[in-house]
């Protein structure tokens, strides 16, 4: 599968399908279709779902059922919902012969993937964890008077708000799209690990491509700053040779009810800038106990940050 998923813009006069039809499927119908309203489209998906697709009277919209290697080959993309692995033999196959395969994620970030460094976007993986986390950063996003996006695997899929502005973007991502960013060209300025333990081992295959799958958001995306909370996967971190070095967290002691009023004027007082703000959130989120924490529940995981060198 190619490393660089394309841009909405650049699906035009391309053989375009979709592969899947949940709200991951339907959004990429939608945002693809207010983009290239001309582009023929086909969608794979079973016939209860045909029916639903139907009910938009697309007139551009065919229907494929049996989502074999070379029926997928026909393609040269093909925009899958996140449930769908692109490690099944029939994948595999298209992609053998040319097929790009990329998720909804992927053409979200794509879209932004000129701007570099996106400003302001803090992305959240891990296989426990992660919706704690995203939405403890849009709560402090917001305190601190930035309008903010939650969306992804908690919140609204990207695709639903391409055509959004935010100030800020806190965005989890489940195992089955961080790939997708990594590969998008578009650099996070956040990205957050919560913890790594096997999980979904039939869409990765093993559970060495979980786990490399997750960390692909840290190690292949490049975010500005990294952040690993638990120790376990130090040693696939370290394999990037040279791209993290430690940034040091002053521990702040926040009382949980006025948890983001007091974290935002102490940071202030610091001089801290919005960066090591979350970062200084989150070693106190993860290192207090259940009583201090920010949320209700205490997450428990000593947290390690690491800045990527420029």
């Amino acid at each position: 599968m190619r490393a660089s998923p394309p841009d909405i813009a650049s699906l035009a006069g391309k053989r375009v399908a979709l592969w899947g039809w949940g709200r991951e499927g339907r959004a990429a119908h939608l945002a693809i279709r207010a983009r290239l309203p001309q582009l023929v489209l086909a969608l794979f998906c079973s016939e209860s779902e045909a029916v639903d697709a139907a009910g938009l009277n697309d007139p551009l919209l065919a229907f494929e059922r049996e989502a074999t290697g070379e029926a997928l080959s026909a393609f040269d993309v093909v925009v899958k919902s996140p449930g769908i692995s692109p490690y099944t033999p029939e994948a595999r196959s298209a992609a053998e012969r040319g097929t790009r395969f990329v998720g909804g994620t992927g053409l979200w970030f794509a879209e932004r993937a000129n701007d570099g460094t996106m400003a302001n976007t803090f992305c959240v993986t891990g296989t426990k964890g992660k919706s704690t986390t995203t939405a403890l950063l849009a709560h402090l996003l917001r305190a601190a008077g930035l309008r903010t996006a939650l969306a992804g695997n908690i919140g609204l899929p990207l695709l639903e708000l391409v055509d959004e502005t935010a100030q800020a973007w806190a965005i989890e991502l489940s195992s089955y799209q961080t790939r997708d960013v990594a590969a998008s060209g578009a650099r996070p300025r956040i990205a957050i690990a919560t913890n790594i333990h096997p999980e979904h081992l039939d869409w990765h295959g093993s559970e060495r491509r979980y786990v490399d799958d997750k960390l692909a958001l840290l190690t292949e995306a490049k975010p500005e700053v990294a952040a690993e909370l638990q120790a376990r996967a130090q040693a696939q971190l370290e394999k990037a040779r040279g791209q993290f070095v430690m940034l040091g967290v002053r521990r702040l002691r926040l009382d949980r009810d006025r948890a983001a009023a007091q974290l935002l004027e102490q940071a202030r007082e610091a001089g801290l800038g919005l960066r090591r703000l979350v970062a200084a959130f989150l070693a106190q989120a993860l290192r207090a106990q259940p009583a201090d924490a920010v949320a209700g529940e205490g997450i428990g995981h000593q947290a390690a940050f690491a800045q990527f060198d420029q």
